[in-house]
């Protein structure tokens, strides 16, 4: 997996807390189940937030780019 560079974009919609966790899947507050894949390469601990994201485009192209703390716009998609 390349470094230092955007690969894809998407719409943050909301974050939810997790409430718990059982090794397997997670509940989140919206009362969902993350289990498979998505529970496996994520930190599911209770307590913490999953983002729940919409409009995933991955890129053909990576877009190289320095990085940033947090949540932010990349002004190039505009």
């Amino acid at each position: 997996m390349p470094t230092g560079v955007i690969i894809a974009k998407c719409n943050l919609l909301d974050c939810m807390k997790i409430l718990n966790e059982d090794g397997l899947t997670a509940k989140l507050e919206n009362n969902s189940i993350v289990k498979n894949n998505e529970y496996n390469f994520g930190d599911y601990t209770p307590g913490r937030y999953a983002w729940i994201l919409t409009d995933i485009e991955v890129l053909k192209k990576p877009i190289s780019t320095k990085g940033k703390l947090g949540v932010w716009d990349y002004d190039g998609f505009r």
